[in-house]
């Protein structure tokens, strides 16, 4: 649910117009071109893999693969960073307003890192029943029930 309103946003803020603006000036780089959101929005202007339909369900279509495209990347970043053991999880709650959640992201990081190293490593790290680990399993479960 989020990344398909992070992808609605991303649409409501120009993405479209953008896109269509940086490729006739010729200012979209090669790199973007094959980028999630780019590559997608240029392939629904040009029409590029989307049958003789009407343009709302071309649109509709295009709007299916650029959030089928970005959560199949979130949940392969969840997967690689739950597979780093360096990597450590710090809990957001989504449900609270966006000023909310980073200064509460803030404070849990602050924390961490005034720990000294050996606390840290035996007791925050991925050791059972640390925020951390707490985190990771629930990052978890909501990866296998994510849809893609």
């Amino acid at each position: 649910k989020i990344v398909d309103e992070r992808c609605e946003q991303m649409l409501q803020r120009g993405l479209l117009r953008e896109t269509t603006e940086l490729s006739l000036a010729g200012a979209l780089p090669d790199m973007a071109t094959k980028s999630i959101g780019y590559r997608q929005t240029l392939e629904y202007l040009t029409r590029q893999g989307y049958a003789r339909e009407s343009d709302t369900d071309c649109f509709w279509q295009y709007v299916k693969d650029f959030t089928t495209a970005t959560r199949q990347y979130s949940k392969r970043q969840m997967q690689w960073f739950r597979k780093d053991n360096q990597f450590v999880f710090v809990p957001v709650q989504v449900a609270q307003n966006k000023e909310l959640r980073v200064t509460a992201a803030a404070n849990d990081i602050r924390r961490m890192a005034s720990l000294p190293h050996t606390v840290f490593h035996s007791k925050e790290r991925l050791c059972s029943g640390s925020l951390s680990a707490a985190t990771r399993e629930q990052n978890e479960k909501q990866g296998k029930g994510m849809k893609v």
